[in-house]
C-alpha cells in the first residue's frame, strides 16, 4: 500500500518514478507468492472445491490485470474430494506457467481456464486464442520441462498443443486420490 501511495504522489519525472514502480511490482510479487504459500499449506483448502476457488480467483485476477478476457469453465458443484497440498501446489505452479506464457508470448485477447472431472481424473486446461506456434520448431525454455516434471511427480501428465495462428492449449491430467468419507 505504501509503495502504491508513493507511486501516486511521486514527481512526474520518469527517472524518479521508475524505482518506486519497481518496488511496487516487487512487493506485489512477494505478496502473491506469500499468499500462495499460505494457501498451499492450509489443510482447510485440501479439497477440489478449494483448488477450484483459488484457480478461479487467481486466473481471473491475473488476466483482468493484463487486460485479457478470461473465460472460466469450472463446474459450480464439485464432489467432496480431497486434494493434498502437494498436488494443489504443483497444479497451480503449472497453471501459473501456462498463464504467464500466454501473457508474455501469445498476443492473445482471451484465455480459457477449464476444470473437469473424468472419472477418477482431474483435467485442467489453459487455452489461449493467441498467435500459436509450431511446437517442433520453437526454442523451448525450462517452463514446459518443469511443468512436465511437476505433473509426473503426482502421477499426471502435461500436454501442449499449439497451431500457428490458432492459439495454444496446455492440458493437465492428474489422477484423483482415493476419496475418504468426510464428516
Amino acid at each position: 500500500l505504501l509503495a502504491g501511495r508513493a507511486l501516486k504522489s511521486a514527481p512526474v519525472d520518469e527517472a524518479a518514478r521508475e524505482p518506486i514502480r519497481s518496488i511496487n511490482a516487487a512487493v506485489k510479487e512477494l505478496a502473491s507468492a506469500l499468499e500462495e504459500i499460505v494457501w498451499a499449506a492450509n489443510p482447510s483448502h485440501d479439497s477440489l472445491e478449494g483448488f477450484s476457488n483459488y484457480l478461479s480467483q487467481y486466473a481471473g485476477a491475473v488476466l483482468r490485470d493484463a487486460g485479457l478476457r478470461c473465460r472460466l469453465d469450472i463446474p459450480a458443484l464439485l464432489p467432496a474430494q480431497t486434494l493434498p497440498s502437494g498436488l494443489r501446489h504443483r497444479l497451480m505452479m503449472v497453471v501459473k506457467e501456462a498463464l504467464n506464457n500466454a501473457l508474455k508470448h501469445a498476443h492473445a485477447t482471451e484465455v480459457r481456464v477449464q476444470l473437469e472431472l473424468d472419472g477418477r481424473r482431474l483435467l485442467v486446461t489453459v487455452a489461449d486464442n493467441g498467435a500459436g506456434f509450431e511446437p517442433a520448431t520453437v526454442e523451448r525454455g525450462n517452463g514446459l520441462d518443469h511443468s512436465v516434471r511437476r505433473m509426473e511427480e503426482v502421477g499426471g501428465t502435461c500436454g501442449l498443443e499449439s497451431w500457428p495462428g490458432a492459439g495454444t492449449q496446455v492440458r493437465l491430467i492428474v489422477p484423483l486420490p482415493a476419496t475418504e468419507e468426510r464428516a
